[in-house]
């Protein structure tokens, strides 16, 4: 029963990946007037590109009515902010990362597919063709020209092989890209994995996962007890200070039931992010013979990738609403001044955390943005001996203290010095939960 309810999760993550298998080699000449390549070998998976007639394209897999081929030039592929440094016109890997298949139709917020089955190792350069920004202006990442070795999937019907003029022909067309003809079947993986963090795939998983047991294995507690945090920055004006303590890793367990109480959450304030990177810490500390217990992890971290896609659409629609609302701008510009006449390291709405509860994890504390109509994590406050923050939840406070920069969530983890109460605010209305 266990292995039955595991399977049909899996299939709804992926339908199709298992239609096309292997075939030698060769070069298809494209008929159709436009023919659409997918992410993966179904019409159910979106679309990366469009070729035209007459492009030559090289096939290394079939199966379904699918065929599996290179990218034509031109197509890029997308790569997180987080997981590369830029300099000039490059972004160079510092973490390994699968990249992401672009979405012809929504750009980089709807590009969930991994591109590659392997992680891309650190010191990889990727050419940047252009810069991605959120909501706010942040980078979120760049679109780069796609490695060798990407591919896409065409329905069958549109291709037939193509003859030695015509393949002759294309090679000699500007703009063109066509791959040589390997000794040996080509693969999706353009290089062996990496040791090292991989990022967990991305795509379209079932909203309404339930808990299972991995299908090879009870459940199991995490062997790796502990990681370091991520190299820290301070923020410019920020005193350094000593390196943050290890946070502990969790288990499958505690991150199960973490993950069903966030799944119930409104979706504009539910920590996703966070959750995110703890799966992600999660998956990289799995031993190598529990397969089942990483799937299971896997599942649940393309599920709530898929929530926070939903959760930023939402919350750049929520924000055109507070465009004209002249009361909230006020009150965002008048903690603003606060802030910068009282020196504070952070201004916002102090809260409890569900994923930081003390528990599984460390105890921390979460400001969140005020003024805005979608409120925001601004970083996470450490608890004290000299500050009593329990007797503060729910109001807008300025904290002074020394502020670090926690890379793996993009967010400060602050160690308050003091904290001053500065607005008593009622408690908000709910926000309408997903789906209601």
């Amino acid at each position: 029963m266990v292995r039955s309810a595991v399977i049909t999760l899996v299939a709804c993550v992926a339908p199709a990946a298992a239609q096309v298998r292997v075939v030698a080699p060769y070069y298809a000449f494209v008929q159709a007037e436009k023919t659409s390549l997918h992410c993966s070998d179904s019409d159910r998976f979106y679309r990366v590109a469009e070729a035209k007639s007459g492009t030559v394209l090289l096939v290394d897999a079939e199966g379904g009515g699918w065929s599996r081929v290179n990218y034509p030039a031109g197509v890029g592929a997308f790569v997180r902010a987080m997981d590369g440094a830029l300099a000039g016109e490059v972004v160079t890997l510092t973490q390994p990362s699968r990249l992401r298949a672009p979405n012809a139709a929504q750009g980089y917020d709807g590009s969930y597919k991994a591109l590659f089955d392997a992680p891309l190792p650190i010191g990889t350069a990727l050419t940047v063709q252009e810069t991605i920004k959120d909501v706010s202006g942040s980078i979120a990442g760049y679109r780069v020209a796609a490695p060798k070795g990407a591919k896409a999937y065409t329905p069958t019907r549109n291709l037939r092989r193509a003859t030695e003029a015509e393949i002759t022909a294309f090679r000699a067309a500007a703009g063109t890209y066509l791959p040589e003809l390997p000794t040996e079947p080509l693969t999706a993986t353009p290089v062996p994995a990496p040791t090292g963090t991989a990022e967990a795939p991305t795509p379209t998983p079932s909203p309404n996962a339930t808990n299972t047991t991995p299908v090879d294995e009870a459940p199991v507690t995490i062997t790796q007890a502990t990681t370091p945090d991520a190299a820290t920055v301070p923020p410019p004006g920020a005193t350094p200070s000593t390196p943050p303590a290890t946070r502990t890793v969790g288990t499958w367990d505690a991150l199960e039931q973490t993950f069903q109480a966030m799944w119930k959450q409104p979706i504009l304030s539910a920590e996703v992010d966070e959750l995110i990177v703890e799966l992600d810490r999660a998956i990289s500390a799995v031993p190598a013979d529990k397969a089942g217990t990483r799937r299971q992890l896997e599942v649940r971290r393309e599920a709530l990738v898929v929530r926070r896609e939903f959760r930023d659409t939402l919350r750049r629609q929520e924000e055109e609403r507070a465009a004209a609302d002249q009361g909230r701008r006020a009150v965002s510009a008048q903690l603003d001044e606060l802030a910068r006449t009282r020196y504070y390291t952070v201004v916002g709405q102090l809260q409890t955390s569900l994923v930081y509860d003390g528990k599984s994890l460390p105890r921390m504390y979460r400001i969140v943005s005020v003024g805005a109509t979608a409120s925001r994590t601004l970083g996470y406050l450490r608890p004290t001996d000299s500050v009593r923050l329990d007797d503060m939840i729910g109001q807008v406070v300025g904290v002074v203290g020394e502020s670090q920069l926690d890379r793996s969530l993009q967010l400060n983890i602050i160690t308050p010095v003091h904290v001053d109460l500065l607005k008593s605010v009622p408690a908000p209305a709910a926000e309408p939960a997903e789906g209601k």
